[in-house]
């Protein structure tokens, strides 16, 4: 959650009791909540709805979401169950045990997302949410009435270009805009580590921490657009810094990219700049 006033600027990062821990060098706010619980929920909807809010992103849990549970390992052995299909996104009816556990908790969590996202669109607050493309959650009922009352812009990005292993195809969507900037797909210069299963463990959970090149690129996406909105000082002194860094890990990175704030393909394909020519001069173009 990104907050802005006249003295401070202020990143609020949220996780879940059983999300991967958040490891940060950056002197931000880490807070640990619980969302499935009613009193955290009202907590950060105070936090949100206080006018101060200028974006929140949302990269609610897919586990229960994921298509891979739809994939049999072999003839004998299924793996993780489905808990949901396209036929019943909310869930399928039978489900049981911890499974309905975490169904549930996961439906609690996407319920709450709706509740906050509409009350922020109304209020012109940006938000994004994160998932992979063809995450269930895309399909559930929360989600259709979120995008009937929102009609949100859909990003595609593939994970290998901003540093990761796989070519795991990612989905953003947005009231900005801007987010499109992010439609960057695998250009096929490299390799990818393939998918598996270990001890019961689909890859695709290691895939869903976000590499830094990311979530620097979406950072500083997002802050650009609302710093050109709101005509904000501090947040734009705050994404140029992001943008800096940004560029330090592209120069560091295996897997160069280009900058992910300017458009993604050029109008020209070469530029020259030329200097100190006579005031009468002409020129003749050839393909």
């Amino acid at each position: 959650f990104f907050f802005n006033d006249t003295a401070t600027t202020e990143i609020y990062t949220l996780s879940l009791h059983d999300a991967l821990p958040i490891l940060s060098k950056q002197r931000i706010k880490v807070v640990c909540l619980d969302l499935t619980k009613a009193d955290h929920q009202k907590m950060v909807e105070d936090w949100v709805l206080s006018g101060k809010c200028l974006w929140a992103h949302f990269g609610v849990p897919c586990g229960t979401a994921s298509r891979a549970r739809l994939r049999r390992l072999n003839k004998k052995v299924h793996g993780p169950p489905p808990l949901r299909n396209s036929k019943f996104p909310d869930g399928i009816p039978g489900v049981s045990g911890l499974h309905l556990v975490k169904l549930r908790a996961a439906n609690r969590l996407y319920s709450f997302m709706r509740k906050l996202i509409k009350k922020m669109h109304q209020m012109g607050i940006v938000w994004t949410v994160e998932n992979p493309l063809m995450s269930l959650l895309w399909e559930t009922s929360y989600w259709l009435d979120i995008a009937e009352a929102t009609d949100p812009y859909y990003c595609e990005l593939h994970n290998c270009m901003f540093g990761g292993t796989r070519l795991k195809r990612t989905c953003l969507a947005s009231n900005c805009s801007a987010i499109m900037a992010l439609n960057v797909l695998c250009d096929g210069s490299h390799e990818h580590a393939a998918w598996s299963m270990t001890n019961g463990v689909f890859d695709t959970s290691l895939e869903a921490e976000y590499t830094p090149t990311l979530a620097k690129a979406l950072a500083t996406t997002i802050l650009e657009a609302i710093a050109k909105e709101y005509k904000l000082k501090n947040v734009v002194q705050f994404s140029k810094k992001l943008k800096l860094s940004h560029f330090h890990a592209l120069a560091s990175a295996k897997q160069p990219s280009k900058s992910l704030s300017m458009q993604v393909v050029p109008d020209f394909s070469h530029i020259f700049v030329l200097s100190n020519l006579p005031q009468e001069i002409t020129f003749s173009m050839h393909d």
